[in-house]
């Protein structure tokens, strides 16, 4: 059972790989919650004041640095911990956009609390079938592609009609259905990192031989 899971958590390396465009979304995320935390057009029972301080402190270092990253990406994206900053950045943002989401939806903090268990339940359950699956030999994954498909299936005019209505409650249904589908990216980020663990998992159930192979095809192409 084990060995599945690792090898579901193997899946997951091919959404998370650390790219030049990982770090361009991270940087404008970040940029994006530097100037509306620097503002100060958050109010402190979203965020208190001490905690607000500290974000513009993160989000001004992490823009800098990520800027940095841009700009020598050359010669930084092959080092160890490239990418550690995009990790960070990645969970701090989750908590950023918690307060955020609670002034735009104006609900309070348990209801976003229980919408934060939901999507960590679900993905949870996603891994669980996954790895059952994977254990059980099976190709066929009828369950998880019901759980990817049903977001698309509910959340699209789920978020049509919040649009049309302007009605909180469909726009609260409709961040917490997409929120359970980015998390199949977000909480498993920090793959990303080069790791022993990643490296581990694709010496182990990486493609093999693949020297050989590509001298193969090179030398049956020159026949």
């Amino acid at each position: 059972m084990y060995k599945s899971f690792r090898k579901v958590q193997y899946a997951f390396l091919n959404i998370t790989t650390y790219t030049k465009f990982e770090n361009t979304i991270v940087l404008c995320i970040n940029g994006f919650f530097f100037a509306i935390l620097a503002i100060g057009t958050i109010p402190e029972y979203a965020i208190s004041s001490g905690t607000k301080q500290w974000l513009v402190y993160f989000y001004g270092i992490s823009v800098i640095l990520l800027a940095c990253e841009r700009i020598f990406w050359k010669k930084l994206h092959n080092k160890q911990w490239a990418g550690i900053v995009e990790v960070i950045s990645n969970y701090i943002n989750v908590y950023t956009s918690f307060g955020i989401f609670r002034i735009i939806l104006d609900v309070s903090e348990s209801a976003m609390l229980v919408g934060l268990i939901l999507v960590v339940l679900y993905y949870v359950i996603f891994v669980a079938f996954c790895t059952w699956y994977e254990y059980r030999g099976k190709k066929e994954r009828n369950i998880t592609k019901y759980m990817i498909y049903m977001i698309a299936i509910l959340g699209t005019p789920i978020t049509l009609i919040a649009y049309f209505t302007d009605n909180e409650s469909f726009y609260s249904i409709g961040i917490l259905i997409f929120s359970m589908f980015f998390s199949l990216k977000v909480i498993p980020y920090w793959l990303i990192l080069d790791t022993p663990y990643r490296r581990n998992l694709i010496k182990e159930f990486g493609p093999k031989d693949i020297d050989k192979s590509a001298i193969f095809v090179s030398k049956k192409k020159s026949k």
